[in-house]
């Protein structure tokens, strides 16, 4: 799954989304293949596989593909809603109603992060998760909450 995972990044890196795609997807049904429900590494995994996805699904401008996993995701991770993986899922979904111009259901997932998000060890992978917070408080005139 990693190895497979990490083909559709190097594509991804390329610019080669297609590719990168497919590859993902092969990764995606690896790991469901071998996925205990019950471990949280393993549903933890298969969901950061769903940000994978998610990303090239956001360069290809296809938003409701990108809700269906995100969601899936956050179904999957259930009660575990404050780990870096629900922070991605919650990000995804943002993303994806702001490309769909629902920019009051992107601020509310841009909420949902900024309650946890200062708990988390920093990781290069939320960057984008922490822009997302500071847009939906911009786009609400919370200039000071945005700079904190």
């Amino acid at each position: 799954m990693e190895a497979v995972r990490g083909l559709g990044e190097i594509y991804f890196g390329r610019g080669r989304v297609t590719e990168a795609e497919g590859y993902f997807r092969q990764a995606i049904a690896v790991g469901q293949e071998g996925i205990d429900e019950a471990d949280l590494t393993d549903r933890r995994a298969l969901v950061r596989l769903y940000h994978c996805l998610g990303k090239v699904l956001w360069w290809q401008n296809r938003p409701d593909e990108m809700m269906s996993l995100g969601e899936a995701g956050s179904t999957l991770l259930g009660k575990d809603t404050e780990f870096v993986e629900a922070a991605l899922m919650n990000a995804q979904l943002g993303a994806a109603y702001w490309s769909k111009g629902e920019n009051q259901k992107y601020r509310m997932f841009a909420s949902r992060n900024a309650q946890f998000i200062d708990r988390l060890p920093y990781a290069e992978e939320l960057r984008r998760t922490y822009e997302h917070i500071f847009h939906a408080h911009v786009h609400a005139k919370n200039v000071e909450e945005a700079l904190t």
